[in-house]
């Protein structure tokens, strides 16, 4: 195990530098920079001077190599757009995020592995179709239809959430945080939830297929027992999977979410400061995204030997 950490602890550092190499060159070659802010007033002569301060006229290597040397300080250098610093903006909003993300994946496991178990036991019953219908509605409604929708219906037509915000800035207690949560959750899980559905029936069907699970039968074993400790243990592992491949969506998805209902977060913090081509946030928020995701595939890699002590990493 530690010689496994150690070596992806490497293949994650070499990943996230080719990232930020790619990125850095890509924003590097957009159209625009600092003054397209005040373009209304800034001269040919007051632009080329606010490019060769801030060093944008150097070559990439070098403009590189000072952005990852202040990046491995701490410092993610100052927004383009308000003056402050990139790492405040990000702090402030992370626990936005992070809290939002983490709401719907686990409403999105609370409801889809129970429902694809059910669905695998009783294929092609009417359980299993209607559960098939409503996991194809969940992948195919786009994010921001859903969430017009259930603002509409929830907030405008019956009055029982509100619309946007988290509920924090108007120091509103644990339940009045949770009333402002659980739309933009639900919104933002609704296309993972069903995909998880899906793999969860498939992965059931497939195991419930195998020698141990009809031995165990054969034997006498409860169904319930057959199905929680031999069935649903080896059924997860490609759900695991899954789940690793997903949470990049999450965050990518935020951004729509969080626009939506005025949710404070990462995701509406990348957006504003793409339409603004406020480029240090766009880079820091790139690698921040990045790192989260490579911890994600880690946990996963770490959790197939809890759910399947036969997998060892040696």
């Amino acid at each position: 195990m530690p010689r496994y950490l150690l070596s992806r602890l490497f293949q994650s550092i070499a990943l996230v530098v080719v990232v930020s190499i790619v990125m850095f060159a890509l924003i590097s070659s957009a159209p625009g920079g600092p003054a397209i802010l005040y373009q209304e007033d800034v001269t040919e002569e007051m632009a080329a001077t606010m490019r060769r301060n801030l060093g944008l006229d150097d070559p990439i290597v070098v403009q590189y190599g000072r952005w990852a040397a202040r990046m491995l300080s701490g410092d993610a250098g100052t927004s383009m757009s308000n003056s402050r610093p990139v790492a405040t903006l990000i702090g402030q909003r992370f626990g936005a995020t992070a809290t939002l993300a983490l709401a719907s994946l686990g409403l999105a496991l609370v409801v889809a592995i129970p429902i694809g178990v059910v669905s695998a036991v009783r294929r092609n019953g009417w359980f299993d179709r209607i559960a098939t219908v409503i996991a194809f509605m969940g992948v195919s409604i786009p994010n921001f239809w859903l969430g017009i929708m259930m603002i509409i219906l929830f907030s405008v037509t019956l009055g029982w959430l509100p619309s946007g915000g988290t509920g924090a800035t108007d120091g509103g207690d644990a339940l009045t945080r949770l009333r402002h949560l659980i739309m933009p959750a639900l919104v933002l899980g609704t296309s993972t939830m069903a995909q998880l559905t899906r793999y969860t029936r498939s992965s059931m069907i497939t195991v419930m297929r195998e020698d141990y699970v009809r031995t165990a039968r054969a034997k006498g074993v409860p169904e319930r027992t057959v199905l929680s400790r031999h069935a649903l243990r080896n059924g997860l592992i490609p759900v695991l999977t899954v789940v690793g491949v997903l949470m990049p969506r999450l965050f990518s998805g935020a951004a729509i979410t969080e626009s939506i209902f005025a949710w404070p977060g990462l995701g509406r913090l990348a957006v504003d400061a793409a339409l603004q081509r406020d480029f240090p946030v766009i880079m820091a928020l790139t690698l921040v995204v990045s790192v989260l995701v490579i911890i994600a595939s880690l946990v996963v890699d770490l959790l197939y030997a809890v759910i399947d002590p036969r997998i060892r990493y040696d």
